[in-house]
């Protein structure tokens, strides 16, 4: 068989697998198959090609040809990682922490989760899609005919990725452009809701993601000649699965017409998902919605330190401090309410001492040698109930999960109570979002309710 026919049936086969937004054991094994018999013919064909033009007087032995290569393939996965990379680092106006935040998802992802990775990113960084995008924020019904060519273009191929990420139906919303979207714009340092520049953000293309922890192995000293223990540790996979959210905006014809609508409805957008995830992340229960970090570690009773009295105190914060296992204090730090942060700054460090145990000479501050950060979602009174007022822990064990492409859909009339049109336009915004913690050894939760 022709390299070429070949290489284009692994191409077709590869883009059907990638229509599976999850793909099972056998499929992720035959993309690693094809991508192997891909590359394999494809240096064989480029050898081809050399020495055809060798023989025919192109180039001299050892000289690349002359001749132009042909476009690249986008075949198992490396040119499309590469393209997307490219077009990642041509967007310098993009902020960079959402460019190396996508960056490392491309280089971290293999197999369907790349190729989707990819394609979104190609289709949604491309100033052609966001100009279209931004026309259709103005107007929903008739922007697409303001479309140049090359906008058009970008807008098919972005709703041809929108359909293999199975996302919605061919009819529905458009991806949110790359620099609106809030998937990746939420990460950047001086969030409002901690969690996000604390925890282990994961962005994925799938419908939800699988980790892999170990509580480690052991070792032990022996004879000469003896014979070794088996120190085989146990691994388990959490999986984290991802919920949907949404928030819907209305505005008046006129703004949408005098208005740079598109960068003022990103904003609007962000800042509901931001403060939405900031209680699910902290107290979510996991079903339907991300498992919050406070009902997570609470959970494990080992986790738990029970704390006397009505107030905090210093013997308090000691006694989470102390009960966090060594291998997590290196990176440790704290989370609480402003008003136990407060709390602990008119305490003073111990007996004989005047300064107060939370050190305000840094930023942020520190007590007892670790970041405090404040949570205003955690509870910040001491009483009846259950009172986790005090969070320490490594947060790098706390996983947020963003499955890429927010969508946008436009109600293009709303309608009032006697179903005539208001005069307004309607915004319709959903993204998935899943979180859970990892490993609950990892953080201490002192509970005045215990």
């Amino acid at each position: 068989m022709d390299l070429l026919t070949r290489m284009d049936e692994i191409s077709d086969e590869l883009g059907r697998i990638t229509t599976h937004s999850t793909p099972t054991n056998t499929q992720v094994a035959r993309v690693a198959e094809l991508n192997e018999e891909f590359n394999r013919l494809d240096r064989a064909h480029q050898l081809e090609r050399i020495r055809s033009a060798a023989a025919a007087g192109h180039i001299e032995s050892g000289t690349p040809p002359a001749q132009p290569d042909p476009p690249a393939r986008q075949g198992p996965f490396g040119d499309v990682r590469s393209a997307a990379l490219r077009a990642i680092d041509g967007r310098r106006d993009a902020p960079e922490h959402a460019r190396h935040r996508v960056a490392g998802l491309l280089d971290r992802a293999n197999g369907v989760e790349l190729d989707m990775a990819a394609r979104w990113t190609t289709v949604t960084i491309n100033p052609a899609y966001e100009r279209a995008a931004g026309k259709l924020f103005r107007d929903p019904l008739n922007g697409h005919r303001e479309f140049t060519g090359e906008e058009l273009a970008a807008y098919r191929e972005a709703k041809s990725v929108q359909r293999a990420m199975n996302l919605t139906d061919a009819a529905g919303g458009f991806l949110v452009p790359f620099t609106l979207d809030p998937n990746i714009m939420l990460t950047g340092p001086g969030s409002v809701n901690p969690l996000r520049s604390l925890a282990r953000v994961v962005t994925t293309a799938t419908e939800s993601w699988s980790g892999v922890t170990s509580a480690g192995t052991t070792a032990s000293w022996y004879a000469e000649a003896a014979e070794v223990a088996d120190n085989s540790p146990t691994l388990a996979q959490p999986t984290i699965a991802t919920h949907r959210a949404s928030s819907f905006i209305a505005a008046s014809i006129e703004v949408a017409m005098d208005s740079n609508l598109a960068t003022q409805l990103g904003a609007l957008f962000t800042d509901a998902k931001d403060q939405l995830e900031a209680t699910a992340m902290t107290l979510g229960t996991g079903t339907g919605q991300p498992k919050g970090i406070i009902p997570a570690v609470s959970a494990v009773a080992g986790s738990v330190v029970a704390a006397a009295g009505g107030a905090l105190t210093v013997a308090d914060i000691y006694a989470n401090q102390g009960a966090l296992p060594p291998r997590w204090r290196p990176r440790a730090q704290w989370l609480a309410n402003l008003s136990i942060i407060n709390a602990g700054r008119q305490l003073v460090a111990g007996t004989g001492l005047t300064t107060a145990i939370v050190d305000d000479s840094t930023t942020p501050p520190r007590m007892l040698g670790w970041r405090l950060h404040e949570n205003s979602v955690m509870d910040g009174t001491i009483g009846a109930g259950n009172d986790y007022v005090l969070l320490s822990g490594d947060f790098s064990q706390y996983a947020l999960v963003d499955r890429l492409g927010a969508v946008v859909e436009h109600l293009p009339l709303l309608l009032g109570p006697n179903r005539r049109p208001t005069g307004e336009r309607g915004w319709f915004m959903y993204w998935r979002v899943g979180a859970d913690v990892l490993v609950p050894d990892a953080f201490r939760l002192t509970n005045y309710s215990a």
